[in-house]
């Protein structure tokens, strides 16, 4: 850039200072003009999530708890001599199912005897849905199937007697 061009560029700084200085005025001689509120502006895109924070402190260990009871298992099941289903229990208790029919006994024997791997599932003319604790297993003539279904009315064997019985209920207190 030459000397000429430079000093004219310095001669309009000088001068555009000049006039912001004379625009200067006292807090007091601004007038504030208020106007509505204009429309409301259109939603921004969404911000990145922040980096996850930092894990806290583990909490301090809690007290034992007491020991449980232990468990009532199914230790064998048979088919009694009248074709009833019969499971003996851990506790040395014993439960009578009732009738099973001879094509179902034998399958569900076949099954009980293959042990863990083996589902009652798997059984043709066994049907489960939305199965829950305490189900039964029942046979619908009409269909030729055993299904699951809450027992009515419900026999509960235990130490404590159940949270929510219903009308006709069975507690069996075994403590």
């Amino acid at each position: 850039m030459d000397d000429t061009k430079l000093l004219l560029l310095a001669d309009k700084f000088r001068r555009l200072r000049d006039r912001v200085d004379g625009l200067s005025v006292k807090q007091e001689e601004i007038q504030t003009i208020k106007g509505d509120q204009g429309p409301k502006g259109e939603q921004g895109d969404r911000g990145f999530d922040g980096a996850p924070g930092k894990d806290g402190d583990d909490g301090a260990d809690g007290t034992d708890g007491q020991d449980g009871k232990d468990g009532v298992s199914v230790v064998r099941a048979e088919i009694a001599f009248d074709g009833s289903l019969v499971l003996y229990l851990s506790d040395g208790k014993e439960i009578d199912c009732g009738y099973v029919v001879k094509e179902t006994s034998d399958k569900v024997l076949q099954t009980l005897k293959q042990g863990s791997s083996a589902r009652l599932e798997d059984i043709q003319n066994i049907l489960f849905t939305n199965a829950k604790d305490g189900d039964i297993l029942t046979y619908e003539s009409s269909s030729g199937l055993w299904k699951n279904k809450q027992p009515s009315p419900k026999i509960t064997v235990s130490e404590t007697e159940p949270l929510y019985p219903a009308l006709g209920d069975l507690w069996y207190d075994i403590s």
